[in-house]
């Protein structure tokens, strides 16, 4: 069973900032990972971020409409 490939767009520092960048990216017709959780800081503490994961193949496109939308 073929799988695809996802790549790493930015992270988000809340769910709210996160959830907000997904709607974005379906919006423009873009196939976004459901939202994730990983732990960040010293020995698995810290803080908490969301990586916003897209299909490789969209990268490029996703990555260009994160510049329009700053």
């Amino acid at each position: 069973m073929p799988t695809s490939a996802f790549s790493v767009l930015c992270t988000a520092a809340t769910q709210i900032e996160a959830e907000m960048i997904l709607s974005m990216l379906r919006a423009e017709g873009l196939h976004p990972m459901e939202l994730g959780t990983n732990a960040y800081g010293p020995a698995g503490g810290g803080s908490q971020f969301y990586s916003i994961r897209v299909p490789t193949t969209e990268l490029a496109t996703a990555q260009e409409l994160m510049k329009t939308g700053e």
